[in-house]
């Protein structure tokens, strides 16, 4: 069985179910409890991450991976007609730029005949997105230069499409480690059968870049083991 890495977690609270339910009997017409039996058994985690990776991003927007961000190189290839002529532009609206119908993102230069960057126009050229300074109301053609995005670039982005899926299923390992100079692993439970669902992601620091993601971790029928420091 393999397992990837879920990274480092800020912390971990386990949380337990134990539902009982009385057992009871009759002496003298008096109904009287005499134990109880166990009605529910359930253990989890509560994980709180800092990792940014795109798996914990699925996780949080209840997605699926679909097909990566990739383009082929372009230069100064006509773009996707802005159809203003139909719909006049709106000033300061953000409008996507397309080669043949097709998203581009990471361009390098962007002109429009009788048109000038900066005057008439704006690029965001990270997102591939273009918006309009003056009054557009004719049909413009954009020209395009934008380089090659393959997945060993550093442009290269993954896609999620968001609420596929609620629950995540499978198998996990949970490991708490200290800085014990003998035995640095506190416990380490290993191969438990679990879902994992998204709880909240409270905040996300825009200057630090960095963020808090809250995910619970409910063990099922097959529990796994658990090793613990002596």
């Amino acid at each position: 069985m393999g397992a990837e890495d879920f990274g480092n977690l800020k912390a971990h609270q386990l949380q337990v179910e134990n539902t009982t339910e009385p057992v009871l009997t009759s002496v003298d017409g008096i109904t009287q409890q005499i134990d109880e039996q166990s009605r529910l058994l359930a253990i989890g985690y509560q994980l709180t991450s800092r990792e940014q990776a795109v798996r914990d991003q699925i996780f949080a927007l209840l997605g699926q991976e679909g097909t990566a961000f990739t383009q082929a190189s372009a230069s100064t290839a006509d773009g996707t007609v802005l159809a203003f002529g139909t719909t006049a532009a709106k000033i300061n609206a953000w409008y996507e730029l397309q080669i043949a119908g097709v998203a581009v993102r990471n361009v390098s230069v962007v002109t429009i005949a009788t048109k000038t960057e900066g005057t008439d126009f704006v690029v965001h050229k990270e997102l591939g997105l273009i918006r309009f300074l003056t009054a557009q109301s004719a049909d413009l053609t954009p020209v395009i230069t934008c380089p090659e995005v393959t997945a060993a670039s550093a442009a290269y982005m993954r896609r999620i499409d968001p609420i596929k899926q609620s629950v995540f299923r499978g198998f996990g390992t949970l490991v708490c480690m200290d800085r014990d100079q003998d035995n640095k692993v506190i416990f380490d439970h290993r191969w438990f059968k679990c879902t994992l669902k998204f709880d909240s992601q409270p905040n996300r620091d825009s200057e630090a870049g960095a963020g808090e993601s809250v995910f619970k971790i409910m063990i099922m029928e097959e529990p796994g083991i658990v090793w613990a420091r002596a």
